[in-house]
């Protein structure tokens, strides 16, 4: 008996030991392993608390491989390509290396690019960037405004800007004696033409007083006035013969020339002079310059005006005397004697042309077109002048074609022409007036044997008005 009460009684405590009667347990108790507040589960345990295994920051499992946890700096332990040692691939959405967020300035210039809608042109060159100061002439944009000249860079000190910025006019930077909108006189502040207008700017006046100068003038780029204060008689540009004797334009403003004879020249544009822009010829002899495209004077894409100036024994391919290449403007009064061009006018060619020309008087001179004038695509009127003496293969004073003019008051005679048009040849062009001219007293040796009408004073090709 005394047996079976005591294996009971043993039974029993085993049974309360299993069911935790009595003792402290484990499970949710304050001080449990399990889920009370220092347990397993609480918040400084092991399994899902905010400082345990499991929590993001950290963890010292290195989930994705790449040698780091997230509690070595491993920002995304999923993506083996991104940690601490990772090369940083710029503008990818990922922060690669776990340092700042992706990189936005490869250049480190504090922009970020434009293609991201930041500020920066060039985000690998931290020269260039909207703080950078623009540096004119380099074809660079260092600013980013989209203007890669757009500075205000004043090198010398003159108070004049570089004139590679745009809206500058300091052609010589690097000079604080060399700048715009100055007088200067020709031998009192420079001794020779020459280095006078390499001193001086656009808006700049140069005044030369009587003698004769040699060396070839280059004012291009520059929009200038050449002034020989005594007349053309007295005042002489000598050239080299390696170039045009003057080079102007184009400064963007008006260049003129006066008072000078120019003689010497050859050159493949303006043996004596060239022009480019708006451009002012007036009171100038021309006297045996060579150019392929104008022998005395070549004026190019612009707005020109000549007048009271004479052209004597100056030679060419195209324009013995002057030579026009899409141009507006006049020609008034000018003495034009024995000017050659091989291939056409003697005295003046103009190809692509809106212009007004009177008061010329023309004698001799020898072109294959036109002793006297040859106008191409030209628009205007042709008044007043005179071509005598004149000799071609076809039309020995005035040739036009595809061109549509008004010819008043004119005198062509005694001109001489292989081929038809001894006096005018006009070919697909349109003219009118005609009527009030004086075109006679020429001779063509093609109407003469060939020829089945009167063409010895007028040829017509396609013409309507003659």
């Amino acid at each position: 008996m005394t047996y079976r009460w005591t294996l009971l009684l043993t039974l029993l405590a085993t049974l309360a030991l299993l069911l935790g009667g009595g003792c402290p347990q484990d499970d949710d108790d304050a001080t449990g392993d399990d889920d009370d507040a220092t347990g397993d589960d609480d918040t400084s345990g092991d399994d899902d608390d905010t400082s345990g295994d499991d929590d993001t920051t950290g963890s010292t499992d290195d989930l994705d491989g790449d040698g780091f946890s997230p509690a070595q700096g491993d920002c995304d332990d999923e993506d083996p390509n991104v940690h601490p040692d990772a090369e940083e691939v710029a503008y990818d959405g990922v922060d690669n290396d776990c340092a700042d967020g992706d990189l936005m300035d490869v250049d480190g210039d504090g922009f970020t690019p434009t293609w991201f809608g930041g500020e920066d042109c060039d985000d690998e060159d931290a020269s260039i960037s909207p703080d950078a100061t623009e540096i004119c002439g380099d074809g660079i944009d260092q600013d980013c405004t989209g203007d890669p000249d757009d500075g205000s860079t004043d090198a010398d000190g003159d108070g004049y800007v570089d004139w590679a910025c745009t809206g500058g006019d300091d052609c010589d930077d690097g000079s604080a004696s060399v700048m715009p909108d100055q007088t200067v006189y020709v031998p009192d502040d420079f001794a020779t033409v020459v280095e006078a207008v390499d001193a001086v700017c656009t808006g700049s006046t140069v005044h030369v007083a009587a003698g004769t100068y040699a060396g070839d003038i280059d004012a291009s780029g520059k929009s200038i006035s050449l002034l020989g204060d005594d007349g053309a008689e007295s005042t002489t540009l000598e050239g080299t013969g390696a170039d045009s004797v003057v080079q102007l334009g184009d400064g963007g403003e008006l260049s003129s020339i006066s008072g000078f004879t120019v003689t010497g020249g050859d050159a493949l544009y303006g043996g004596g002079v060239i022009c480019v822009g708006t451009c002012m010829v007036t009171d100038m002899a021309f006297s045996a310059n060579v150019g392929y495209f104008g022998g005395g004077l070549a004026l190019l894409d612009g707005e020109m005006t000549v007048s009271d100036s004479v052209f004597g024994g100056n030679d060419s391919n195209w324009g013995g005397g002057i030579y026009f290449e899409n141009v507006t403007g006049t020609v008034d009064g000018g003495d034009f004697t024995d000017n050659d061009a091989s291939d056409g006018g003697g005295a003046i060619y103009v190809g692509f042309g809106d212009m007004t020309i009177s008061g010329l008087v023309v004698s001799g001179g020898v072109s294959d077109h036109a002793s006297g004038l040859y106008l191409y695509t030209f628009t205007g009127s042709l008044s007043d002048t005179s071509v005598t003496g004149g000799d071609a293969e076809t039309s020995g004073a005035l040739f036009t074609r595809d061109s549509t003019i008004d010819l008043v008051n004119n005198t062509f005679s005694n001109n001489y022409a292989t081929w038809g048009g001894g006096g005018y040849y006009c070919w697909d062009s349109t003219v009118t007036s005609i009527e009030t001219n004086n075109i006679t007293g020429n001779d063509s040796y093609d109407c003469d044997d060939y020829v089945p009408y009167p063409c010895d004073d007028i040829a017509c090709r396609g013409c309507t008005g003659c």
